[in-house]
């Protein structure tokens, strides 16, 4: 047996153990199953705190217990918090494997993508998107007329293979509290074709090619989609007097340009929805760390307002670029 079969086969196990877990706790549980699945969820944080007095007590800093534990005692904490989030992960949904897969290349993708020699980089590793800390403000009026003019500024200096520039996100939704930073997306035929194109306008313009290059499937769509399909190129500016612009070039037709088309317009013809959602944003930027945070913590509300917005296209006949 190669090395490779053998983590296969204990993968397997794993999984194998922690379904049978979650089947022996649905068997012992009279709870309805929501209530079942936040008391699970609840439990992680118990396991936590068991980590941190295992800690405390490794390293001698109960006054009264002295040490208490052993690293060995640690390890073990540690191994309970994995099997609860495991066991919590597949009472949420069907395929933990999957998601939990998909979630750890999401991961690898934004903080071990290698960067291009070629490629421009900000002197201060600060500068780039991911680490901002987030800051939502009160939705400014003359975002609509930015975003027109950046669109036309843009679609100008790209080309033909720019099929089209749209202002989406946040400050294009009027009513809506967003971060002061302009989000564009532009449709082409051909990613890389494009990319390479686009690079030496961009630069010109103060953008710099960030090593993002897919967007995140929203959850309950994985198993049924091809995660090239959400392929991407990404390009940001900021500083100087220029506007902060996050640029997504996207490939015309793909279910992610689809969808950054599809939740504006939804939110545009949906005003009251933009008040909660706007303060939904606004307190996760108050407790979050930086802008990577903020976007994995919003990613399954956006997944949440997709359902509803499909809904809403199927029954208006809505249509991207219409």
């Amino acid at each position: 047996m190669t090395t490779n079969d053998a983590n296969n086969n204990s993968d397997s196990d794993l999984w194998t153990t922690i379904d049978r877990l979650r089947a022996w706790l649905d068997t012992h549980n009279a709870r309805p199953p929501q209530e079942a699945l936040l008391l699970r969820m609840l439990k992680l944080s118990e396991e936590v705190g068991e980590v941190s007095e295992a800690v405390i007590g490794a390293i001698g800093q109960n006054p009264r217990k002295g040490v208490s534990h052993s690293w060995a005692d640690v390890e073990s904490e540690l191994c309970d918090v994995v099997v609860t989030a495991l066991v919590a992960l597949g009472t949420l949904t069907p395929d933990p494997r999957g998601a939990l897969h998909a979630h750890v290349a999401k991961v690898a993708e934004r903080s071990l993508e290698p960067r291009s020699a070629a490629r421009p980089r900000p002197a201060n590793e600060s500068e780039m998107p991911e680490h901002e800390k987030p800051v939502v403000v009160p939705h400014v009026p003359g975002w609509a007329r930015g975003g027109r003019e950046l669109c036309a500024q843009l679609g100008a200096e790209l080309g033909p293979l720019a099929l089209c520039v749209d202002h989406i996100g946040s400050t294009a939704v009027a009513g809506m509290a967003a971060k002061d930073v302009y989000d564009v997306q532009v449709s082409v035929a051909d990613l890389d074709e494009a990319a390479d194109a686009f690079e030496a306008p961009l630069a010109a313009l103060g953008f710099v090619r960030s090593p993002y290059v897919r967007d995140h499937v929203p959850a309950g769509r994985e198993a049924g989609e091809d995660p090239g399909d959400w392929a991407k190129r990404f390009w940001s500016r900021r500083g100087g007097a220029a506007s902060a612009v996050n640029l997504h070039v996207r490939r015309a037709g793909s279910p992610n340009e689809r969808l950054a088309l599809l939740f504006r317009d939804w939110l545009r013809a949906t005003p009251d929805a933009v008040p909660a959602y706007a303060r939904f944003k606004c307190v996760l930027a108050e407790n979050v760390p930086d802008t990577g945070t903020y976007a994995d913590v919003k990613d399954p509300v956006v997944d949440l307002v997709a359902v509803v917005a499909e809904q809403w296209a199927a029954a208006t006949g809505w249509r991207p670029h219409a």
